[in-house]
């Protein structure tokens, strides 16, 4: 992350009681930097892609699925550094 949007997110926190805003929002803390520079003037620079391979359809009793055994080359056909999600009773492959 850049000195500044690393600067604003700081700003951001201690300025505008921030924290105390997302005490009762229901997301994973992860998405937390996302937000907040998604709804700056920082958003005109974000690539949005985290090189992540994720199937968003249901199947194997899941939304977002669980990956098996048919997803192996789909994952090596792309730029990803990260899959989600696994379970080793589904795939042993991945």
């Amino acid at each position: 992350m850049p000195r500044n949007a690393a600067n604003y997110v700081l700003k951001y926190v201690s300025s505008r009681n921030a924290l105390r805003n997302w005490r009762h929002i229901n997301i994973p803390e992860e998405f937390f930097f996302q937000t907040v520079l998604g709804n700056s003037h920082f958003r005109k620079r974000i690539i949005n892609n985290n090189l992540r391979y994720v199937d968003w359809q249901y199947r194997n009793g899941s939304i977002p699925a669980y990956l098996d055994d048919t997803d192996y080359l789909k994952i090596k056909k792309t730029k990803c550094f990260f899959a989600r999600k696994i379970d080793s009773n589904i795939s042993r492959i991945l």
